[in-house]
């Protein structure tokens, strides 16, 4: 199928056909070096840490406070600072916490605001705390061997909050590599035929010739795995090409669950019939309920003029496919740096019958070549008969 650009007075705009693909934001970690200046424990129980980044251009927006304690719970706070002078808070009284004793809940990275600092504060309250002992002590009073009272004597303990380490991380935004955008597409005249004799299952549907990157088996079947062979023609009286192989499963027992449904194309071809074999061995048959197809999205590349109208043309098969130099350019715009546009209502051509097949076919011609010959060489016997019988006249 031929497609094609024009402007509203039938200029041709030269156009590239790719297929669509978005980047993704990705976030990068990078550790900020720092080195301690100072530190001070507070009379209100506090340490303050004050900490200096090493590059200029590193911007700090994760602390990390990395401890091996279990079950505690603090409030952090963070200043920043250009000369270790003047302070502005970034983060007051962020809590970092740690609930192992009754869930597995951890939180010991705190996210600032991120600024062109030099210097860091931070403080970490309750640094020490009391804690109840686990053991209790029975004190027992008696008298001529007769226990009058016992009292019961729990014991608290200083624990303190041990800091392994302070880590800094500033973080990088990029594009991912860019992916290809898909589609599902509609599945035309399916059918399941289960061969017998041949223990195996055959699954027939076709396309609208689309970009076909996936195939999905839709079934409600549980625990099996079955090989099976993906194959392709343009037309009904042609041979079944190879296309794609592969394994599908579904596996849910107990608590496990696993399972692949799709088969993976390893190119995105445009045929029209496909044939699935899944292979049954002497398991019983899958009862399928569907198959389902993903392909590629394409999208038409060209240089637009603004306030310029637009048609897009597509049809006329026999037609050859353009070839433009400006493709080459188009090949190096990336998806992120165009414009989108939307197709308005389709209307029909009324002179596409005569653009998708010339008047006069090869077939046609040849048969005329062939007739013309015939006669010619027809009129040339007969010519050449009068001439031998007037010949034969005269001698």
């Amino acid at each position: 199928m031929d497609l094609r650009l024009f402007t509203s007075n039938v200029v041709e705009i030269p156009v590239l056909i790719r297929p669509k693909t978005l980047r993704r934001e990705v976030v990068t970690r990078s550790e900020v070096r720092t080195e301690q200046v100072d530190f001070t424990l507070t009379e209100d129980n506090k340490i303050v840490v004050t900490l200096r980044k090493k590059k200029a251009e590193d911007v700090p927006v994760i602390f990390g406070i990395e401890s091996t304690d279990r079950n505690f719970e603090k409030q952090v706070s963070i200043k920043g600072s250009l000369d270790d002078q003047a302070w502005e808070t970034l983060v007051e009284g962020e809590p970092v916490f740690d609930y192992s004793r009754y869930m597995d809940v951890r939180k010991t990275e705190i996210r600032v605001p991120p600024g062109a600092y030099t210097f860091y504060n931070i403080e970490v309250s309750d640094i020490s705390e009391s804690q109840r002992s686990p053991l209790k002590h029975i004190i027992t009073d008696s008298r001529g061997g007769d226990i009058v009272s016992e009292r019961e004597k729990t014991s608290f303990r200083r624990a303190d909050f041990h800091i392994d380490h302070i880590r800094v991380h500033g973080e990088k935004k990029s594009l991912s590599h860019a992916d290809k955008v898909l589609s599902e597409y509609t599945v035309r005249d399916l059918k399941v035929r289960h061969d017998l004799d041949k223990k195996s299952t055959l699954v027939t549907f076709s396309t609208a010739r689309v970009p076909l990157t996936k195939v999905i088996l839709v079934t409600d079947a549980k625990n099996f795995s079955r090989s099976c062979r993906l194959e392709a023609r343009h037309a009904e009286d042609d041979t079944w090409q190879y296309v794609a192989a592969g394994k599908l499963s579904r596996v849910r027992a107990g608590r496990f669950s696993k399972e692949s449904l799709d088969l993976r194309l390893p190119s995105a071809p445009r045929h029209r019939f496909y044939r699935l074999t899944i292979r049954n061995q002497d398991s019983p048959a899958l009862d399928i309920e569907g198959i389902e197809i993903r392909g590629e999205v394409h999208e038409a590349l060209f240089f637009a003029k603004p306030n310029v109208e637009v048609r897009l043309c597509y049809g006329a098969d026999n037609m050859r496919a353009p070839i433009y130099d400006i493709v080459e350019v188009l090949q190096q715009v990336d998806a992120a740096h165009t414009s989108q546009y939307g197709l308005g209502p389709e209307i029909e051509n009324p002179t596409s019958a005569e653009a998708e097949a010339p008047l006069v076919s090869g077939k046609v011609v040849l048969a005329c070549i062939v007739f013309v010959m015939v006669i010619v060489l027809i009129y040339l016997i007969a010519r050449a008969a009068r001439h031998i019988d007037t010949f034969e006249e005269k001698h």
